[in-house]
């Protein structure tokens, strides 16, 4: 009986227990467990392969640390090896420079960086410097056979001075610096800029963009085609800026001629009277445009920079490819007393002229000496050409080499404007506009990006209630949740 009773227990106490693991409770236990291990399990198979992958994600509102479409096709297209030298010493590398040089490496095979200890290598810098001056820590090296170039550390930043003269770091070139100098040690390539001279006409050198030039790889030089039978072989761009007097029909000629021949050019013309020079003008007509001499008034707040400085324009910039990095960047330019710019009806019919720089409906030029602050009957009402570009059609296969211009009614935007000083928006639209017209296309849009933070402005109400969303209310929302899934467990 006791073997009957105790086997008759055993029995009971299995059933017990295997009734019990087909409880409710038992079986979403069971479930939620195997559910918890094969997400814990994925996500480590799935770090392992991301770890596989050198990939980063640029988190920066500005990409401060990506590179650009132009910067990965220069790299993408690099037949020689590219090596960097970064001159720091261990544990005073620049993290936002590193960052930015990094990606070049992950980009293309091609590219190597190098870290060089400049105190404790100073006969390897000694290559690099051969005048001696020094070369000082933090600058960069980049080398191509037997090419080289050096980017000083204040070259890899855009620095501006306040009001004491002190300092500030305002933005991040060393994307722009760098493929710069890849595309100089790579080809070997500095565009030679010719300015002309003989009429009273500014230079870059005027301006102080000389130093942004030489970052640029290019090369200036003066021309007079009095003495000078013919432009140089070696002119990439022909500069026209600001001229006081007029040319000669011999040196007309010898700019027509460049022009029609391939040659690249630019020219700003600044309102002096209202008669335009004759010769000037007939090289601008024989490319079917013509300069209205005038002062362009513009009637649409959005578009001008006070209301008691109608002269002082903000022109609607088109999607031209100049222009295309300050539509996305919302980079304003202002152009000071600009003439206006007519595209004529009757031109060649390879010639084509685009308008990139327009006023508005509400805009008129003044042509005539009034200082009437509202428009006038002679007035010319707009809208307005403030600057154009020119080149000349394929029509046949055979035909020559096209040319490109670009012409401005002014150069007052090159010049400092009170109280801003030189607008980023003019400095790159004079260097945007040198690219396209030398057909460095993949420079163009290989700008500084900016490291200016605005501050984040609370009124007290404000305050308050980010407060209490953060401290109150998403708790709250939390301690909900789990109290309703507890209470529907309960009851299982």
């Amino acid at each position: 009986m006791k073997n009957a009773a105790g086997a008759e227990g055993g029995n009971t106490v299995k059933n017990l227990s295997f009734s019990s693991l087909k409880t409710k409770n038992v079986k979403y236990g069971g479930y939620a467990a195997i559910i918890t291990i094969a997400v814990l399990i994925g996500l480590i198979v799935i770090n392992l392969i991301i770890q596989q992958f050198p990939t980063e994600i640029d988190l920066t509102e500005k990409k401060l640390y990506s590179l650009t479409d132009q910067t990965e096709k220069v790299l993408d297209n690099l037949k020689n090896e590219v090596i960097i030298y970064a001159l720091y010493a261990p544990g005073n590398e620049a993290e936002e420079i590193l960052a930015v040089l990094r990606r070049y490496e992950n980009k293309s095979d091609k590219v190597r960086i190098e870290f060089i200890d400049p105190d404790k290598n100073p006969a390897f810098l000694a290559k690099y410097d051969p005048e001696g001056s020094g070369i000082s820590q933090g600058s960069l090296i980049v080398e191509a056979g037997e090419n080289f170039k050096v980017i000083t550390p204040f070259d890899l930043y855009d620095i501006s001075y306040g009001q004491n003269g002190q300092p500030q770091i305002t933005g991040l070139s060393a994307e722009p610096r760098v493929t710069s100098a890849i595309l100089y040690v790579t080809s070997g390539y500095t565009p030679v800029i010719y300015e002309l001279t003989g009429h009273g006409e500014a230079v870059l050198a005027n301006y102080g963009v000389t130093d942004m030039l030489e970052k640029e790889n290019y090369s200036l030089k003066s021309l007079d085609l009095v003495t000078t039978p013919s432009i140089p072989e070696d002119a990439d761009v022909l500069s026209v800026i600001s001229p006081k007097f007029d040319c000669t029909e011999a040196e007309a000629e010898k700019i027509i001629t460049f022009i029609e021949e391939g040659g690249r050019a630019m020219f700003f013309f600044d309102f002096l009277s209202f008669d335009f020079f004759p010769v000037f003008g007939s090289i601008l007509r024989s490319f079917g445009v013509e300069i209205l001499p005038g002062i362009v008034m513009e009637g649409d707040p959005k578009q001008m920079f006070s209301t008691e400085l109608p002269n002082y324009i903000s022109p609607k910039v088109s999607r031209h490819e100049i222009l295309l990095p300050l539509i996305e960047n919302n980079i304003p330019m202002l152009l000071p007393n600009t003439q206006a710019i007519k595209i004529l009806d009757m031109k060649k019919r390879e010639i084509e002229v685009t308008p990139i720089l327009t006023t508005s409906d509400n805009s008129w030029l003044r042509n005539v000496q009034d200082g009437t602050p509202v428009r006038i009957s002679s007035d010319v009402p707009g809208p307005l050409n403030t600057g154009v570009v020119i080149t000349r059609k394929q029509l046949e296969a055979d035909a020559p080499e096209s040319y490109r211009v670009l012409v401005c009614g002014t150069s007052g935007f090159l010049a400092p404007i009170p109280p801003f000083g030189q607008l980023k928006g003019n400095m790159e639209f004079l260097m945007n506009g040198l690219s396209w017209v030398n057909s460095r296309s993949e420079t163009i849009s290989i700008r500084s990006k900016s490291m200016f933070k605005m501050p984040m402005n609370m009124s007290a109400v404000q305050v308050v209630i980010y407060a209490g969303i953060v401290i109150l209310i998403i708790p709250l929302v939390i301690f909900i949740i789990g109290l309703v899934i507890w209470l529907k467990r309960r009851h299982l």
